[in-house]
């Protein structure tokens, strides 16, 4: 799948390649309406990359999502494969 610049990604920091990346996140569900990716850091490089389904759940008493469907996905951005690919991602925020 080639990005777009116009396509809007969710990014996850880990803090382990172990690390359970479906669930725990405090986001709100309205951030992911249009959000098709989520993007898997670990230490400043793209681990995973995830297709995000339709199905989701939210705890409302601690606002924390948890993801039912994630797809693995092959993304690509001008013609090169991202995983493995270091980024600058300068924010303390593990999900946005």
């Amino acid at each position: 799948m080639n990005l777009k610049d116009s396509d809007t990604l969710l990014i996850v920091k880990i803090k382990s390649q172990d690390y359970d990346y479906t669930s725990g996140w405090k986001i709100s569900p309205i951030r992911l309406l249009n959000t098709k990716y989520m993007i898997v850091l670990y230490n400043q490089k793209i681990l995973i990359t995830k297709q995000i389904g339709n199905k989701l759940e939210y705890n409302l008493e601690n606002g924390r999502i948890k993801f039912k469907e994630l797809e693995d996905i092959e993304l690509m951005y001008n013609q090169k494969n991202i995983i493995g690919e270091k980024i600058i991602y300068n924010t303390s925020n593990p999900a946005t």
